[in-house]
């Protein structure tokens, strides 16, 4: 079992920056889901890709991310390298110290 779900949605976003955020993402022990919303670029096959057409924006990339995730804990972030995989490891660590709630922005 993974720790939580990471989604991220994608259109234009460096490969290799986005290739380096899910492997490590995936070595933490989370599940990850890349929602493809009319990239161009080349996703890496070893990277699990949801797609879908037409491109329907960033919201609804969210929701198809969320829809298909396996965990309870749900943890969205850009595809760009705005944030790093430790930010994540910190946003999950700061949810489950503060046990009462239920979302961390």
């Amino acid at each position: 079992m993974t720790l939580a779900t990471v989604v991220i949605p994608v259109q234009e976003e460096d490969e290799e920056s986005l290739s380096k955020i899910v492997y490590e993402l995936k070595d933490y022990g989370f599940e990850v889901i890349v929602v493809d919303d009319g990239a161009t670029m080349t996703m890496p096959s070893s990277i699990t890709t949801l797609s879908y057409y037409p491109p329907m924006g960033y919201g609804y990339a969210i929701k198809c991310g969320i829809d298909k995730a396996s965990n309870e804990i749900i943890i969205t972030m850009d595809g760009d390298g705005q944030h790093t995989s430790i930010d994540v490891v910190n946003l999950y660590r700061i949810f489950n110290i503060i046990k009462d709630c239920k979302m961390v922005i």
